[in-house]
């Protein structure tokens, strides 16, 4: 049933608005996961330079190990990585490239950046640096002196929708789905047009690069490989062709590697027409079942390869066998998470759940680690039930694992629930009414009988929903599917059990989360497509469309203070106490992640207020006060900027006083403590802040907070970043 009255929710948002004080406490279940890239490691001398969700990290290669000598954070979404010389270049995010110095190999010295969206497609040929930007729907090329970061030229590239990328010594290429351009880039102020085709078999090949001047090397990573010849610039002709992941090889010499899923394979391919697999090497086994190679480059006999588990495994190439020297685990991506009382539960990928005690929030302890045969698809649970659903490959069902949460925590399986239907969603529990499931057009009852087994108990007819979660409020439940909200009424009597509506929810695919506060109904997802919404529930039985939002993320409400917590890329935290009265929330505080927000959870301990963010990468515990709120929010934006920013060792903060009298600018970490303050003169328009804290001690890298106050009031406030 479609709402019959929309309220328009204003978000007004406000920098770092003073008054609530958010400070980290803690950081723990610390993860790396490796992407589908190119140029993920590089190697100078005997050190491996390897990205990170959030940077890189330098080990130290010896025969017969990895030594990690230093960890770098610099901003989420870690691109790539290249070496020129004594300078170490990373991309990162969509916008951003960093110049290290590394004549000191271990320890990398800022030395400048440059900010354009599309510049985390850049490469090197001869002594010019190659930087696309991207202007939809066109992309440029800036061509730049590396060593002194001077741009020379500047020219559109060929064939719009396409980054310009190099394949060979003066040679780059453009690519549009299937069709493969190729250009001359001798001369660095102009492409010359050498050959083109199409290379129907692999389905727009990702990467390219050439064997020699007419054997042209391409792959996709729809699992296609193949090396042709292209002696005629406009008709290649097909040489080789191998059915793997052409996404991830590399050819040193005559032999190629190259993987599929879970393998590793070496291949002879002196005869081009017939390559010979010399040897391969797997990490499937039980432990790992669900795991899979994501990216690999070979130095020489060196070869280093990177799982979606977070695995970097290190192998050497002895007399055409691999040879597996060491593998160092960085943990699985983390998607889910639940939480109550002192016991916090972590799903992630290929790693089963880790049972954390966070009794003290700023010192959590690792209990227990759980592996099981499931993929990980989400957490839930109430009272001293949890319940983990997901997908067995083995045997290709979807699979509900019933745990009982023991007095200490610790988890004691009770049964698990199978489906052949792959879109039929976990189990919910109620602690007062038992287990819900839906299954298309059939809503199930469960219960745990005296052997504490799952027994059916009832079932009932509803409109069909799929991917739908339930959302327990007194004796109504939401099941919230698939582009739909089902109203069941007298969940507590099975005999009076029934849908009393039905509400389209246009963009809901998966993922549910929410939060209640007074008669509001938040829904939030991690979807990317869905954008949030709020619904009026003071008639329960009949929501009511209040707002909708751009995308905020996954959700959670602290319903005491009336605090909204949201994340997506980033989060968020809202004053939502007047919402009901004036449609308003205020930002009161922007926390950065590594990767997108996964969960959310706000949670009480020992009279103190806590809450949690899991991105893929970590879990940050994060405590707030709520006895600083300033009631006069001020309604302006002054100019505030710095520059450089990323700096080393200092940066410039330009301001403007829209009034005088008592004007400070304040400097904070990110866990929220002041560490500078300067009092500012009317006739000054900026300071030269030097890194350094009120004892004039250098602080460390990271990312800062600086605000602009006038009589305590915050009027603007902006991040920067200090890298060393």
């Amino acid at each position: 049933m479609k709402s019959m009255i929309i309220i328009i929710f204003f978000l007004i948002c406000f920098n770092l608005v003073q008054g609530f004080i958010f400070e980290q406490i803690s950081e723990f279940n610390q993860t790396e996961s490796y992407m589908i890239y190119n140029d993920t490691y590089a190697v100078k001398d005997d050190y491996l330079f390897s990205t990170t969700t959030r940077g890189f990290q330098i080990f130290h290669i010896s025969p017969d190990s990895l030594e990690l000598e230093n960890d770098f954070n610099l901003e989420k979404y870690t691109y790539h990585l290249k070496i020129k010389d004594d300078f170490l270049f990373v991309s990162c995010g969509t916008n951003r490239l960093y110049k290290f110095d590394i004549t000191n190999i271990t320890e990398p010295v800022l030395s400048g950046s440059i900010t354009m969206l599309g510049c985390y497609s850049f490469f090197f040929n001869n002594d010019y640096l190659y930087i696309n930007e991207y202007m939809p729907p066109i992309w440029k090329i800036h061509i730049f002196n590396y060593n002194t970061m001077e741009e020379l030229f500047c020219y559109n590239v060929p064939q719009e929708y396409s980054s310009l990328k190099k394949i060979g010594e003066n040679m780059a290429r453009v690519k549009i789905y299937e069709h493969v351009f190729l250009y001359d880039m001798t001369a660095p102020d102009t492409l010359v047009w050498i050959a083109a085709d199409v290379v129907p078999e692999l389905c727009s090949p990702n990467k390219i690069e050439m064997l020699s001047d007419s054997l042209l090397v391409t792959g996709s990573g729809l699992s296609k490989f193949g090396i042709y010849d292209i002696s005629q610039p406009t008709d290649w002709q097909l040489i080789t062709y191998i059915d793997y992941d052409g996404m991830c090889y590399n050819i040193i010499d005559d032999r190629l590697i190259i993987k599929e899923y879970q393998t590793l394979y070496l291949y002879d391919i002196s005869d081009l027409i017939e390559p010979v697999l010399l040897d391969s090497t797997s990490i499937a086994s039980y432990s790992y079942s669900y795991d899979m190679f994501c990216n690999l480059k070979a130095f020489g006999n060196n070869i280093f390869a990177g799982t979606k588990a977070g695995k970097l495994i290190y192998y050497k190439l002895s007399d055409d066998n691999f040879q597996e020297i060491q593998t160092i685990s960085n943990g699985g991506i983390l998607y889910t998470s639940y939480q109550i009382n002192d016991n916090l539960y972590i799903f992630s990928y290929c790693q089963g759940i880790h049972h954390w005690n966070v009794s003290n929030p700023a010192n959590p302890e690792l209990m227990q680690s759980y592996w099981f045969d499931l993929t990980n698809r989400k957490l839930t649970g109430a009272d001293d039930i949890l319940i983990a659903y997901g997908y067995d490959i083995f045997l290709e069902k979807t699979s509900n694992v019933v745990f009982r949460i023991m007095p200490d925590g610790s988890l004691e399986e009770l049964d698990r629930l199978y489906s052949q239907d792959f879109w039929v969603e976990g189990l919910d529990y109620n602690a007062d009414y038992g287990f819900f499931l839906t299954e298309n057009d059939t809503l199930r009852l469960y219960t745990l009988d005296e052997d504490d087994k799952l027994e059916e108990i009832f079932t009932l007819e509803i409109p069909e929903i799929t991917v739908s979660e339930f959302i327990f409020y007194g004796n109504i439940a939401y099941i919230v599917g698939d582009l739909k909200m089902l109203v069941i009424a007298n969940i507590d009597d099975i005999t009076q059990m029934s849908v009393v509506n039905e509400i389209e929810i246009y963009d809901y695919n998966c993922f549910l989360s929410y939060g209640i506060y007074e008669n509001l109904l938040f829904l939030g997802s991690n979807d990317f497509l869905f954008n949030n919404k709020v619904y009026d529930i003071s008639q329960p039985e009949n929501p009511i469309l209040f707002a909708e939002l751009d995308n905020l993320g996954v959700v959670s409400i602290d319903a005491e203070n009336g605090i909204l917590f949201a994340g997506f890329t980033d989060t968020y935290a809202f004053d939502i106490s007047n919402i009901a009265s004036t449609g308003l929330a205020l930002e009161i505080q922007e926390f950065p992640v590594w990767h997108r927000t996964e969960d959310l959870y706000a949670f009480q301990q020992n009279g103190e207020y806590y809450f949690y963010i899991l991105d893929q990468n970590s879990c940050r515990i994060f405590h707030y006060d709520t006895t600083a709120i300033e009631d006069d929010i001020v309604d302006i934006n002054p100019f505030l900027k710095n520059f450089p920013n990323p700096f080393n060792p200092e940066t410039k903060i330009v301001f403007n006083l829209p009034e005088e009298g008592n004007v400070k600018l304040e400097i904070y970490n990110i866990k929220g403590q002041k560490i500078k303050q300067y009092s500012i003169l009317n006739i000054q328009s900026s300071i030269i802040w030097d890194g350094t804290d009120n004892n004039n001690k250098p602080v460390s890298s990271g990312i800062y907070l600086y605000k602009l106050k006038v009589k305590g009031k915050t009027l603007a406030a902006r991040k920067c970043i200090l890298l060393k």
